[in-house]
């Protein structure tokens, strides 16, 4: 749940939906199929109505380029929900701000159950404070970034990094570890970078991967040995960031 209402509202301020928006497919595909499997609240807010109705991901079907929603409980706001209604929806997969507008809400069914169904957006913004910024892992930071996890015996891919935490995907149908597990003195390289950083990794929550049965999600803490590491790490994951956005906008 969340702290303040206002949080909740859809950013509009144009500079800031520029600063963040996410054009990658790639990126747009990983926060649907998060969405999804955690069970976000989706906040929808119908364009020219003061309220908002709160509803959930029931499917996404990336094949038919559509999102299956389940219906608000109020009457009122079913009844504004049409093929021409605009919108803007607000979640926060992986505890950060997401939000995408579109127009048009289908009536459908979803397992014999009525739903309304939504295009797949195009791009989103995804609002994060600044210095946490979350970078994901793509093919260019993972042949960067060597990160040595001795303790970890089970095969691993970085999903994503900030300063504050990072994602992994940990092969194996059993979890081999619980939530508060502490992987000490990992050490992790940065490109063009003889020093080797030392910090501990934190689990805080595990779930099944949204792409593989065969691997399992770890949600983690960071925390850096040395705080001299924090200014070297941080001016990386922004030259990543800004690497990134420049990628996206090639996309476009």
């Amino acid at each position: 749940m969340m702290d303040s209402s206002n949080n909740l509202k859809p950013e509009l301020d144009q500079a800031t939906l520029a600063e963040f928006a996410v054009h990658s497919p790639t990126v747009v595909q990983r926060l649907c199929k998060a969405m999804l499997s955690e069970e976000n609240e989706l906040y929808v807010f119908l364009k020219g109505v003061s309220d908002y109705f709160v509803t959930e991901m029931l499917d996404v079907r990336f094949d038919e380029g559509k999102i299956y929603l389940g219906t608000p409980y109020e009457k009122r706001f079913l009844n504004q929900c049409t093929s021409q209604t605009p919108y803007w929806i607000v979640a926060f997969p992986e505890g950060v701000k997401v939000q995408f507008e579109g127009k048009g809400m289908e009536s459908a069914e979803f397992e014999g159950v009525s739903c309304l169904r939504i295009n797949i957006p195009a791009s989103l913004t995804r609002i994060q404070r600044r210095n946490y910024f979350r970078i994901y892992a793509d093919a260019v930071f993972r042949a960067q970034v060597q990160l040595e996890i001795d303790t970890l015996e089970q095969r691993f891919e970085l999903l994503d990094f900030s300063l504050a935490g990072c994602g992994l995907n940990v092969w194996g149908h059993q979890v081999a570890h619980k939530a508060g597990h502490v992987f000490e003195n990992v050490r992790m390289s940065l490109p063009e970078n003889d020093h080797t950083m030392l910090l501990d990794i934190v689990v805080k929550n595990i779930k099944p991967s949204a792409d593989s049965e065969d691997s399992h999600f770890y949600g983690c803490e960071i925390h850096l040995k040395d705080h001299h590491d924090e200014a070297r790490l941080q001016r990386f994951l922004l030259a990543t960031e800004r690497r990134q956005r420049a990628a996206s906008s090639s996309i476009d």
